[in-house]
């Protein structure tokens, strides 16, 4: 086998999954500055030049020129862990500002989503940032929480009338 060097710490991984015989590849073919890896002369991991990793044909496109990682096909894990910043915590914050109800209707009934939250189409169009959406999936489920208080102190008020 050649040796190859390997210029990133996601090649590095892919050379380890490789030597633990999970992938049971048969060769790594050179091919031009990348190195393919192949099983049953089915391609299924290509080292790029540029330090980038593609599991699966490496023939998809780049969307991104900061991404290094491919996974052309299912993905699993035991655990994946994203760190940003910026969670909505800020929702519970006596500053923010609930649409109101009926506002929220008109969204929705003219947009055919959530306001704040990609449509089907942009989706399509530009895959999901899973990072992103479980905020903006946080954020709208903070913010119905919110929604449910209210019209639970409405009930109670109205209650309160009844009973006098």
């Amino acid at each position: 086998m050649k040796k190859y060097l390997l210029k990133s710490a996601v090649a590095f991984i892919a050379l380890v999954l490789f030597a633990c015989g999970d992938l049971k590849a048969q060769s790594w073919i050179p091919s031009g500055s990348d190195a393919i890896c192949t099983n049953g002369g089915a391609t299924r991991i290509v080292v790029k030049s540029n330090g980038t990793v593609w599991i699966g044909d490496g023939s998809g496109t780049q969307k991104a020129s900061s991404t290094i990682l491919f996974v052309d096909g299912h993905m699993k894990a035991r655990e994946v862990i994203v760190n940003m910043a910026n969670w909505p915590d800020y929702v519970f914050d006596s500053a923010y500002v609930l649409i109101p109800l009926d506002s929220l209707q008109v969204v929705i009934d003219s947009t055919g989503h959530l306001p704040n939250v990609p449509s089907a189409k942009a989706i399509a169009e530009n895959g999901l940032n899973v990072a992103e959406m479980n905020a903006i999936l946080m954020r709208k489920l903070e913010e119905m929480q919110l929604y449910i208080l209210q019209l639970n102190a409405r009930i109670k008020e109205l209650e309160i009338k009844d009973t006098n």
